[in-house]
C-alpha cells in the first residue's frame, strides 16, 4: 500500500490525483508473462473476463454504498482490486485499494469523491487493456 495513504485519513481529489498519475495505468508486461504461460484462448478470454467482473464489482460497491452495506462494499473494492493487480492495470487496482481501505477504517467523507473517480478510471483502464489485446 502506498505509504501517502497510511499517513492521512482523507485525501482531497486533487491529492488523490496526484497520487495516482504517478502510477501505471497499465503495466504491459504482465499481460506479456500471461501470454507467456497461458493458452491463446484463456488469454483472449481475460480482456471480456475483467469487463464483466469489474463491472460486476462497481455496482456491487454502488448498491452497497447506497444501502451502508460495508462488509459487501469491502467485499466489492477488493475483488476489484485483485481482478486489477493480476491484469496489470495498477492505477485502477490503487484506487479500488483506497477506497477499500477507507470503507475498512470508516473515513465516509472520503468515499464519495473517490467513487467518483473510479468509473472513469475503469473505462480508461478498460481501453488501455483492448489496446494491448489489439496489438496482437
Amino acid at each position: 500500500m502506498d505509504t501517502r495513504l497510511q499517513n492521512n485519513n482523507v485525501f482531497s481529489h486533487t491529492k488523490m490525483i496526484a497520487i495516482l498519475s504517478d502510477i501505471k495505468l497499465l503495466d504491459c508486461s504482465i499481460l506479456d508473462r500471461i501470454q507467456l504461460t497461458l493458452p491463446a484462448q484463456q488469454v483472449s478470454q481475460l480482456k471480456e473476463l475483467f469487463r464483466q467482473s469489474s463491472h460486476q464489482s462497481l455496482t456491487k460497491m454502488a448498491v452497497a454504498y447506497q444501502n451502508a452495506d460495508w462488509s459487501t462494499f469491502i467485499k466489492a473494492a477488493h475483488s476489484l482490486v485483485g481482478a486489477c493487480e493480476n491484469l496489470g492495470l495498477f492505477r485502477l487496482a490503487h484506487l479500488a485499494r483506497w477506497i477499500e481501505h477507507s470503507a475498512q477504517n470508516n473515513l465516509w467523507e472520503a468515499l464519495p469523491e473517490l467513487l467518483n473517480a473510479i468509473g472513469p478510471l475503469q473505462e480508461k483502464s478498460m481501453k488501455a487493456l483492448e489496446a494491448w489485446f489489439a496489438q496482437d
